[in-house]
């Protein structure tokens, strides 16, 4: 899994990043505690409108091929006001992004790409609808010229084919956090974002190690699996933190 960077902002800033977007009305800062571990950034916006943002920004040499990862809580916003409204969480600067959008009047998590024969949009809706305060792990997939995917938790919930001159951009931007498009003057738009990750292969959900004899047992093995079949190993940590839960193990 060559990863490029990663950040979880245990340094209290971001200096890790390049730079910062943040419009007027928008706000960014890194806050205690995080997702994971002490730090996280929070993005917001009080008065929101079309071509905002509040992201941070990292830029990589031209890359046919990249991954980003992210950890995000929604706090507030939702529901969006009107049909077509959106706040992209992932970016690929001229590429793909992994969004919230309003379609057929539901919020729902997005994969949307920019079609660069039509000079439009194209949208795969995920049906999955995003609810306050959980925490969802997000990946964005781009295969320049041939196909972008979106992984929700470890599982692929969208993908699209954009082939055949559909977008060929080697991506150079990669935004993270609000990257807002909605109707003006949309208040309380609130996202944490923690454990960024950019890289060439898939990166998946981070494992995190059980404790007691469960955890010396099962950690190895699903060391092991992850780099060979990562969504099964999401879903048998799952499974294992459910057992640990109900039977009271440590």
């Amino acid at each position: 899994m060559p990863v490029l960077f990663e950040d979880g902002f245990e340094s209290g800033d971001v200096s890790k990043w390049d730079e910062t977007v943040i419009t007027s009305g928008e706000n960014l800062q890194v806050v205690s505690p995080g997702i994971h571990g002490n730090y996280a950034i929070l993005c917001t916006s009080e008065d929101a409108g079309p071509d905002e943002y509040a992201t941070v920004v990292k830029r990589v040499e031209p890359s046919a091929t990249l991954f980003a990862r992210g950890y995000f809580t929604i706090n507030g916003g939702l529901p969006l006001p009107r049909e077509g409204d959106r706040i992209n969480l992932i970016i690929f600067w001229y590429g793909s992004n992994i969004a919230i959008g309003k379609a057929n009047g539901v919020d729902q998590f997005q994969l949307r790409v920019w079609d660069k024969i039509n000079s439009r949009w194209i949208i795969a809706n995920t049906g999955i609808t995003p609810e306050i305060g959980r925490v969802y792990c997000i990946e964005l997939e781009w295969h320049a010229n041939n196909v972008t995917r979106a992984y929700i938790d470890g599982e692929k919930v969208a993908e699209i084919d954009i082939s055949g001159g559909v977008n060929d951009t080697l991506i150079e931007e990669v935004r993270v956090g609000l990257g807002i498009t909605v109707e003006s003057g949309h208040p309380g738009l609130s996202v944490t974002c923690d454990t960024c990750a950019i890289g060439t292969e898939y990166i998946g959900p981070i494992i995190t190690p059980l404790t007691g004899p469960l955890g010396i047992w099962t950690f190895p093995l699903l060391t092991w699996i992850s780099t060979i079949f990562p969504n099964v190993a999401t879903r048998l940590q799952t499974v294992l933190s459910n057992i640990k839960e109900r039977f009271g193990r440590t």
